[in-house]
């Protein structure tokens, strides 16, 4: 019916108008819309085929890690020496998981955009790590350490090992003071590489 419409106000620019001739404002806005709407269906269908081919990937993933009966989950690691509330704990918790799947979010665009040499290492699995963690409900799980050089000693390991990590700096507004550093998110990732930096650690 587009199409059909489309084709109608071209031919109509051709009639005579008025005293003779065409229109050519008629004429020229009729090529000019027909040009931007097919650059615009054209735009449309690619973003449609590569949303498909982006999701088959992420289900290959998925099922390549089920299959493999890898759990996926994140750790949470707390200060204890900041002695921090109990509501103030779940806040910090809550903008570090946050900011680990915006990161995770953030790198998935980048390897879009300019393809997999944005990514490093174990970066390429991020995205699909991700689907697959929420996938499977999300895991979490809070654990501690006793002091600052000890977490940024896990984030340094994080790093080094290309995981999601993200370490919360408090912005001082209730019970400790600006920048410190609160909690460090590791994941989403296979739960065999998030405990490589922090099996270790006991539960909070």
């Amino acid at each position: 019916n587009s199409f059909c419409t489309l084709l109608g106000g071209v031919m109509q620019s051709f009639t005579p108008n008025g005293a003779g001739g065409f229109s050519p404002t008629t004429y020229f806005g009729t090529v000019l819309l027909s040009f931007v709407g097919g650059i615009a269906f054209s735009l449309f269908m690619f973003r449609g085929s590569y949303r498909a081919h982006h999701a088959g990937r992420v289900a290959t993933a998925i099922s390549a890690t089920a299959a493999a009966g890898e759990e996926m989950k994140m750790t949470l690691v707390v200060r204890k020496d900041l002695k921090m509330g109990t509501g103030k704990v779940a806040a910090q918790c809550s903008h570090a998981a946050v900011a680990a799947v915006d990161l995770v979010t953030d790198k998935a665009f980048q390897i879009e955009q300019r393809g997999e040499a944005a990514a490093k290492g174990n970066e390429a699995h991020w995205a699909a790590w991700l689907a697959a963690w929420q996938t499977i409900g999300s895991k979490k799980v809070a654990l501690r350490v006793d002091d600052e050089p000890t977490l940024l000693a896990l984030a340094a390991e994080a790093k080094k090992a290309r995981l999601p990590h993200y370490v919360i700096q408090d912005a001082g507004r209730t019970q400790i003071a600006a920048g410190s550093r609160t909690v460090l998110a590791v994941g989403p990732a296979p739960a065999s590489l998030v405990d490589s930096i922090t099996g270790d650690l006991k539960v909070l």
